[in-house]
C-alpha cells in the first residue's frame, strides 16, 4: 500500500477525505493531519499479476465490465499515520468488517451493491504487534489520550466510509500472510467467527474459472496462462462454449489477399439426423441448412454411434437401458 501520489489518486483523496466521518485524520489514532497522516489503499492490485487475470475476475464477480473498475476510489483510500501504514502495508494488521456486513455480502452474492455513507470496522492485529503500544485521541477532548496494549482487546470500533469490499479482498491477502502461524489463525477464528466467511468471499471473488476454448474441429481445450488473448476482448471465463448447433465454419483458408475481399463466414448450421439415411453424425457432412432453428427440433442433437447404426437398421443392438439382468452380467464381469 503504497501513499498515493498520482492525479487520479490524488482527486481520488480529496473525494476520501470529504467522505471520511474522522476528515482525514488517522482512521485507527484519530490524530490531526499534522501527525504525518498520509492516504493509503485499503486494497491495492496485486504485484505479479502481469496477466491481469485475477483483476478480470475482480471485476467479472463485482458485476463490472473490463476495464471499468478502480481502485482510485474514494471507498478504497483512507488515512493513516507513517507508522501504522508502514505496518499495514507489511500486513501486520487489517481492518475486520463487521459480522453482519459480511454476512450481507455472502446473501447478496458476488455482485452485491451493498452502500452505505459508514461501515463498522474492529482493528485486528495480526502479527508481530506484542510490542507495539497504539493511541487514540477522543473527538470529545483532544488532550485526553488513550493507550491500548496488545491484543488491543478494549480498541473501540472503528467508523469508516471504507467499503467492505475492498477490507474483506485485502483481510484474505493478510490472513493468508505465511508469517501468520497456525495457532494464531486458529485464534482469530475462534474469536471472531465470521473470518471464515470473509475467507471464503475473498476466494469466491478472485477465482479464475477457466471456460472451454474451441478450435476449428469443435474439440474444447483448457486456455493455459499466459495463452493469446486480446487485451480489449472479454475474458475467457465470459465466453461460455456456444452448443454444436450453433457454431459457426471457420474457412479453410484464413490468409487472403486485399483485393479478394473478405473470406466469407457461412452461417450456422445444424445436422440433421435422418438426412441420407440416418447415418449422419457430427462430424459428418453438413448438407441439410435449416432457415429457423427453431424448425430444426431434435435434428440438431448429437447422436451417437449406437444411435446411428440403430437408425440404420441394425437389429441386433438392443435396449439402452440398465436392467436388473444387465447389473448382474456387468458384475459378473468385474470378478
Amino acid at each position: 500500500m503504497y501513499p498515493l501520489s498520482t492525479s487520479t489518486g490524488r482527486a481520488a483523496t480529496h473525494r476520501a477525505m470529504k467522505a471520511d466521518p474522522n476528515k482525514g485524520r488517522c482512521t485507527i489514532e484519530n490524530c490531526a493531519e499534522g501527525g504525518a497522516i498520509v492516504p493509503v489503499y485499503v486494497f491495492e492490485h496485486f504485484k505479479g499479476d502481469e496477466d491481469g487475470e485475477l483483476f478480470d475476475a475482480l471485476e467479472y464477480t463485482g458485476g463490472s465490465g473490463r476495464g471499468e473498475l478502480t481502485l482510485d476510489t474514494r471507498r478504497n483510500i483512507f488515512f493513516l499515520g507513517e507508522s501504522l501504514c508502514t505496518l499495514y502495508r507489511a500486513k501486520k494488521w487489517a481492518l475486520l468488517p463487521s459480522a453482519q456486513d459480511v454476512y450481507d455480502h455472502r446473501k447478496a452474492g458476488s455482485r452485491s451493491n451493498i452502500d452505505r455513507k459508514t461501515y463498522t470496522y474492529t482493528f485486528l492485529p495480526l502479527h508481530d504487534m506484542e510490542d507495539i503500544f497504539i493511541t487514540r485521541q477522543s473527538n470529545q477532548d483532544r488532550t485526553n489520550v488513550a493507550v491500548y496494549d496488545f491484543p488491543y482487546a478494549e480498541f473501540p470500533s472503528i467508523e469508516s466510509h471504507v467499503h467492505p469490499r475492498f477490507a474483506i479482498l485485502q483481510f484474505g491477502f493478510a490472513f493468508a500472510n505465511p508469517l501468520l502461524s497456525k495457532a494464531t489463525k486458529a485464534a482469530l477464528l475462534n474469536r471472531y467467527p465470521h473470518i471464515s466467511t470473509v475467507i471464503s468471499l475473498h476466494q469466491k471473488w478472485l477465482s479464475r474459472t477457466e471456460f472451454p476454448l474451441w478450435n476449428k474441429n469443435g474439440v474444447h481445450q483448457t486456455g493455459s496462462k499466459g495463452a493469446a488473448e486480446c487485451e480489449d476482448g472479454t475474458p475467457r471465463r465470459r465466453n461460455g462454449p456456444l452448443l454444436a448447433s450453433l457454431r459457426y465454419n471457420l474457412p479453410d483458408r484464413l490468409d487472403t489477399d486485399e483485393d479478394e475481399g473478405d473470406w466469407e463466414i457461412r452461417p450456422p448450421q445444424v445436422v440433421s439426423r435422418t438426412e441420407r439415411g440416418g447415418m449422419m453424425s457430427v462430424d459428418g457432412v453438413r448438407d441439410h441448412v435449416y432457415e429457423d432453428l427453431a424448425d430444426a427440433g431434435d435434428a440438431g442433437k448429437e447422436i451417437t454411434s449406437v444411435e446411428r447404426f440403430r437408425l440404420a437398421g441394425d437389429e441386433t443392438l438392443g435396449s439402452m437401458r440398465w436392467t436388473h439382468e444387465r447389473v448382474l452380467k456387468w458384475a459378473a464381469h468385474l470378478y
